[in-house]
């Protein structure tokens, strides 16, 4: 039983290597234009360092008025994940400068906070993702012992420990296993028709030129259903 226990380990992290490898050339734009429906979280959200590209495996803790449960979460976190600091918008700091650094010691992917951080001056250099929604001075008292969730609200979506988060200057974008697997050759076609019309462009060609707008106008009109899309010869 172990011997099959630590081969699904060494499976999964075969998997998850490779789809941290296809994940560095993909964007948030092209995943949801992939797929509508998924989660998103606030703009409010954003990057306070100086590198917001990243992708890793989600590590939920919940917490309001106390950063021990982060601080706690963070000595159990593994390379390639992110600490998901759920704090429902508590204005109060769940992490900083030594927090971040540690992270980064760890070859975590990136820390991000439904709340404030601090040290914002101190990281605003620091190429290691760390996102917030504000900046706060104040940090609160370390004595509450709650250490992780399964899953918990962050920016007005639900994330579950194990799903995959991406982000970059456009913001979080949050998926399922099977999500991110599906939707990784979609999101590589649709970068790759992306490159061949800004090149086009580039070379004089109207946008319009490669659009269905006309057909897609027309079949609105007459209450028809219809998608835009490239036109690509």
């Amino acid at each position: 039983m172990f011997a099959g226990r630590y081969l699904e380990v060494k499976r999964m992290e075969s998997i998850n290597s490779r789809l941290l490898e296809d994940l560095k050339t993909i964007d948030t734009a092209s995943l949801c234009d992939a797929k509508k429906s998924l989660r998103v979280a606030s703009p409010e959200i954003r990057c306070m360092t100086a590198n917001p590209k990243f992708a890793g495996i989600a590590r939920v803790v919940s917490c309001q008025d106390d950063f021990l449960p982060v601080l706690l979460a963070l000595k159990q976190c593994n390379p390639g994940e992110v600490l998901v600091i759920c704090a429902s918008g508590f204005r109060l700091a769940f992490a900083g400068e030594l927090f971040a650094y540690e992270a980064k010691r760890r070859q975590m992917s990136a820390i991000i906070i439904d709340g404030c951080c601090r040290d914002s001056y101190s990281i605003s250099s620091l190429t290691f993702p760390v996102y917030a929604r504000y900046s706060y001075p104040m940090a609160g008292p370390a004595q509450k012992l709650t250490i992780s969730s399964e899953n918990a609200d962050f920016g007005g979506i639900e994330i579950f420990n194990g799903d995959w988060i991406i982000g970059d200057k456009d913001g979080l974008v949050v998926l399922s296993n099977d999500e991110l697997i599906n939707l990784i050759p979609i999101a590589k076609s649709i970068q790759e028709n992306e490159r061949i019309v800004l090149q086009r462009i580039n070379q004089g060609e109207s946008l319009f030129d490669m659009l269905n707008i006309t057909e897609h106008e027309s079949q609105l009109r007459q209450e028809k259903e219809s998608k835009l899309k490239f036109t690509l010869d």
